[in-house]
């Protein structure tokens, strides 16, 4: 009989207060631990893909839209010649063949099939992210 009153001594009368829990397993610092710092082979492949963005990203800004063009007529005003600068994207070009881009030579009565291909990838594209979240639902 002794061993129980001795053991019922530690024993808690009410719950310990919750502890907030550690700030390097949730969050954001948290997220990035999980995911892209687990491992070395993670941490490696953060590393060269962030290399790689570094790489890429800041030309591809600079030819997109700071040298770009914006205003014009057609290609003849993005002439390096004409401008007097170097340039980069040349949009009046891309707004005047618009339309060949998407359509190609398709003849204007077929239209709706490119409109209905694209409409359909739009509709369709988010499904990849939204089915798991409808399976947590379940």
């Amino acid at each position: 009989m002794t061993d129980e009153t001795v053991n019922l001594a530690f024993a808690r009368a009410e719950l310990a207060e919750k502890l907030a829990p550690p700030t390097t397993t949730t969050g954001a610092i948290g997220w990035l631990r999980q995911n892209l710092f687990s491992g070395w082979f993670n941490i490696l492949l953060t590393l060269i893909s962030l290399y790689l963005v570094w790489l890429i990203v800041p030309p591809l800004v600079r030819f997109l839209i700071i040298d770009a063009v914006w205003d014009g007529a057609g290609r003849d005003d993005c002439l390096a010649e004409k401008v007097g600068r170097p340039i980069g994207a040349c949009w009046p070009f891309v707004k005047a063949k618009f339309s060949q881009f998407i359509y190609g030579f398709y003849p204007l009565d077929q239209y709706w099939r490119v409109n209905l291909t694209l409409a359909l990838a739009a509709a369709l594209a988010p499904a990849p992210a939204v089915q798991p979240a409808l399976v947590r639902w379940s």
